[in-house]
């Protein structure tokens, strides 16, 4: 028996091995992946509060959001890695696959501990863990929160479940550090506080409910203060998508959405980075209110049932199927953030659950087609299933390998859509390719219509940038009969003039918009630059004073007034300016950039690159 017994145990270890190696190497050219422009700029690449690990870190990431999200500890990880090497995507995924890693073990942990089933535990792990739902939350670098949160949360768990069993009063105040952790890692942590429960009944806690949520109520006020942190930060992100569906309908897109995500994790098929809304003549698809609907009641008698025979333990089918529902809850797009129906992302948590259930399923298929050689049978269900699985992901993987690549799977989920290829034409002017950034800002145009109006204001910028200045102002014109731009839109009007070579209407259309707007500084710029080209030095240098007096930061203006100063005559005070460092570059706008150069000419100023 003894001998029985370790071969049990080795072989889950080995299981477990297995899983992570398997998974190492699944992941291990994402280590060479660039950062994409999907949220990293505003994470990491052009976040210029994220500084190297420090005091002034703490309290910078503790005092403030990021992307509409407030994860202090996501972002003081990324300040610990750019302490250590810098602002290194390779540093970073390799951090990202480590955590995911180190979550297999602690899943493995976990489920051992709550089953005490080695073989079923060691085939949810492998599930798990190859899944290809996982890519998105380990080879994107902006999805850092998911893995951190998981992590913290699986220690809350086992730090709990060890509670449970002896009572140890430090697990339970561990179990409570940890969640806050987790918590402050993603506010979607708060779906672990009811998983808590699913712990205390797969036990058969003999104890009455109220006994049951006494021990709950640190654990609810942490969950309370982290949601209301989080609905604070997201409150501006409260998306408008979808806005045009019943509320019977978004009631139901609940429900709607586990189905979508149970399917996605049994039958991984059309995975995308992003899924729309798929709204037609202003509602969902007919499906998703019956679909809801069903989903809806199922729900609600297998919970009674759960409730009913609770004093039995529930099991791990029961115990699975809610911890993938409560683990998807703050997700199901009830209160709708952001603009995705649905992101791959959110079972990184969730999927636990539902991979409990399949490797339960598994063996019970096993046991159905060949009793006596129920492990050999789980064996070859288990590692076609899986093996399936870990190619898809592998397939998977190279979405995550440049921002195009990103944008392109954005662009196969929605081919229709125009946001997709306003992305990828972004991306494709990062890279250098102009040709075919102008083909996808061509297609966004065309499929946004008259509905969006920043497609076409995009499409004027990128003119602007390459001096195709008649194209820009066709665009940009178009926006401003329209109504739409922002603030942004008459400064750039007027730069696209001012390429033309038509001061005279610049002077005057600039005098009468800054009568409307007095504070835009590009405004007081480009007059300022017009009258220097016309030679009125006196009337640029009252500009670009009035321009200093909003902003003395600004090096568009102090270049624009060497310039004034050398047109002036004093050619000494433009250097004293361009050599004070009050102008380092680059600049927005080619022609400013040029101006840049022909000016350090001038003063023999070096770039410093």
């Amino acid at each position: 028996m003894q001998a029985i017994s370790f071969l049990r145990r080795t072989s889950f270890q080995w299981a477990i091995v297995f899983a992570v190696l398997v998974t190492g190497l699944l992941y291990w050219r994402t280590l060479d992946y660039p950062f994409t422009n999907w949220d990293d700029p505003q994470y990491i690449t052009e976040n210029e509060q994220l500084i190297p690990l420090s005091w002034e870190a703490v309290r910078t990431e503790f005092s403030r959001e990021v992307a509409a999200n407030y994860h202090p500890v996501t972002m003081l990880s990324y300040s610990l890695e750019v302490a250590l090497f810098g602002k290194d995507a390779g540093a970073m995924h390799r951090t990202n696959l480590f955590l995911h890693l180190l979550n297999i073990v602690l899943v493995a942990a976990f489920l051992r501990r709550l089953t005490g089933d080695r073989m079923m535990t060691a085939l949810a792990v492998v599930i798990w863990a190859v899944h290809p739902l996982r890519v998105e939350s380990v080879a994107w670098l902006s999805a850092r929160k998911d893995l951190l949160m998981l992590f913290f949360g699986l220690l809350m768990l086992l730090a709990y479940h060890r509670w449970k069993r002896k009572g140890d009063r430090w697990a339970y105040l561990a179990s409570a550090l940890a969640f806050a952790l987790a918590g402050l890692s993603k506010g979607m942590a708060v779906s672990l506080v009811p998983i808590l429960l699913l712990v205390d009944l797969y036990a058969a806690d003999q104890r009455s409910l109220r006994a049951m949520l006494l021990d709950k109520i640190p654990f609810v006020l942490i969950a309370l203060t982290i949601g209301l942190v989080t609905l604070r930060a997201q409150s501006a992100e409260i998306a408008v998508s979808g806005g045009s569906i019943t509320v019977l309908e978004r009631f139901l897109l609940g429900p709607a959405n586990i189905v979508a995500y149970a399917v996605s994790t049994i039958a991984p098929m059309k995975l995308c980075a992003r899924y729309v809304y798929p709204i037609t003549n202003g509602s969902l698809p007919g499906w998703y209110v019956p679909v809801g609907l069903v989903t809806l009641a199922a729900l609600l008698w297998i919970g009674w049932r759960t409730w009913r025979d609770r004093d039995l333990g529930i099991g791990p089918v029961k115990f699975g199927l809610w911890f993938f529902v409560l683990g998807l809850l703050p997700v199901l797009q009830w209160l709708p953030v952001g603009a995705a129906i649905r992101a791959d992302r959110y079972t990184y948590m969730a999927g636990i659950g539902i991979a409990l259930v399949l490797s339960w399923a598994v063996l019970w298929l096993a046991d159905q087609l060949a009793p006596k050689r129920t492990i050999p049978v789980t064996l070859a269900i288990g590692c076609s299933f899986t093996g399936w699985l870990a190619r898809t992901t592998s397939e998977r993987i190279p979405v995550w390998s440049t921002p195009i690549a990103v944008r392109t799977d954005m662009i196969a989920g929605d081919p229709m859509g125009h946001v997709g290829y306003l992305d990828r034409a972004i991306s494709y002017d990062r890279a250098g390719d102009t040709a075919a950034a102008l083909a996808d800002f061509d297609r966004a145009v065309a499929r946004a219509g008259a509905r969006d109006h920043k497609p076409r204001y995009d499409r004027g910028m990128f003119h602007l940038k390459h001096e195709h200045y008649e194209l820009a102002m066709q665009d940009l014109l178009v926006v401003f009969q329209a109504g739409a731009g922002g603030r942004t839109l008459v400064p750039n009007m007027l730069f696209a003039q001012l390429g033309m070579g038509m001061c005279a209407d610049v002077e005057g259309n600039a005098t009468q918009a800054l009568r409307s707007d007095s504070t835009s500084l590009d405004i007081w710029n480009i007059r300022a630059a017009c009258r220097i080209q016309q030679g009125d030095t006196r009337g640029a240098f009252a500009d670009l004073v009035g321009s200093l007096h909003l902003d003395r930061t600004k090096q568009e203006t102090w270049l624009l007034m060497a310039w004034a100063f050398r047109t002036h005559g004093r050619p000494d005070m433009a250097c004293r300016i361009m050599g004070a460092g009050l102008v380092v570059g680059p600049m927005l706008h080619p022609w400013l950039q040029g101006r840049l150069r022909t000016e350090r000419d001038h003063c023999a100023i070096g770039t410093g690159s």
